[in-house]
């Protein structure tokens, strides 16, 4: 399946969002993976990211856009 989104507020978002690199964050609309991808990237390799979502299908599209995040993810 493909999914299409764009992030909106992305930079702003994960500025204002990430007070410690090191942390554990929850994306509770993971959607595509957009914000997660960014916040993965953003925080250190201790940090730690959480990600829900009610479509199943949005859910598999994250796991394999993130899966070379694994196991912060």
């Amino acid at each position: 399946m493909e999914y299409n989104h764009t992030p909106v507020l992305l930079n702003e978002s994960v500025k204002y969002l990430i007070t410690d690199k090191n942390g554990i964050y929850v994306d509770a609309t993971i959607g595509g993976g957009g914000h997660a991808s960014f916040i993965l990237k953003t925080i250190w390799p201790n940090g730690f990211l959480i990600g829900c979502d009610k479509d199943r299908d949005a859910i598999n599209v994250a796991l394999k856009r993130l899966r070379e995040f694994s196991p912060r993810f």
